[in-house]
């Protein structure tokens, strides 16, 4: 399957928000990208298999953002069958897109 934008979004300030969930009959292979379109936000983002993320699922909690400085990119997020990606940001005027390649899980024939 082909790389295609997944999600992209204008983050709320302070709020955990659902940037994408893997399907329940699917695995991906995503990148996110996080800049700030003004001021200096710092921001998170989480990869979780539940509805909230907790402590241990953070991949980047308060990286410090500047309007034409460094952007997040994480690449290589393996997110398995139901997996959640989230993100936060301390103030808004933060964009993130998502962009993967989702690919149906298929069942092991046996020999």
């Amino acid at each position: 399957m082909s790389l295609q934008r997944l999600a992209g979004f204008d983050l709320a300030a302070t709020t955990n928000t659902l940037l994408y969930q893997c399907p329940d009959d699917h695995h991906a292979l995503v990148t996110v990208s996080m800049i700030s379109l003004s001021g200096t936000p710092t921001v998170r983002l989480a990869l979780t298999a539940s509805s909230t993320p907790a402590a241990t699922d953070w991949l980047i909690y308060d990286f410090a953002l500047a309007v034409g400085g460094a952007s997040v990119e994480r690449k290589g997020i393996a997110m398995g069958a139901g997996n959640r990606l989230y993100g936060y940001a301390s103030a808004t005027n933060v964009t993130v897109v998502v962009y993967g390649t989702p690919e149906r899980l298929q069942e092991r024939q046996n020999l």
